[in-house]
């Protein structure tokens, strides 16, 4: 579902948290340049204010069901990171080397850290989202 695909590539190169209040993702989801382009390519128009209160959720839903995300009142927590190539995808310009590659570091940190920390989910810590935030990931995609 590309809805899903694109509300997680924002909540993990955009927010890049464990934990964002709902109200930033209503704010800030429809005005990011990927998502833009997105709708722009499909012809979909840009959800309203009241809209975006109305889409959002249900996408949460959806994570929380298949176990992506936890949600609370105000705030979601991410609980584990998905590996998928739509997900990963900074461009449409990106070859699927390109792709790969960045899925195979970002394997490699989690095995790295779950060796360090002697846990075999260590990601789902809240490491994956250090990785995120760390000058390495960051040089290496943007």
């Amino acid at each position: 579902m590309d809805a899903v695909n694109l509300l997680l590539k924002y909540l993990y190169s955009i927010q890049r948290k464990a934990v964002i209040l709902k109200s930033d993702i209503y704010n800030d989801f429809f005005e990011v340049p990927f998502i833009k382009q997105f709708l722009d390519r499909h012809g979909i128009e840009p959800a309203s204010k009241e809209g975006t209160k109305h889409r959002i959720p249900f996408l949460f839903n959806i994570l929380e069901t298949i176990g992506i995300i936890n949600q609370r009142t105000r705030e979601i927590e991410i609980l584990s990171f998905v590996l998928a190539k739509k997900v990963i995808r900074l461009n449409d310009k990106e070859t699927e080397d390109i792709i790969f590659e960045r899925i195979r570091k970002i394997t490699q940190y989690i095995k790295l850290e779950s060796y360090a920390l002697g846990k075999a989910h260590a990601f789902r810590r809240g490491s994956i989202m250090k990785y995120l935030r760390s000058k390495s990931y960051m040089e290496q995609t943007f």
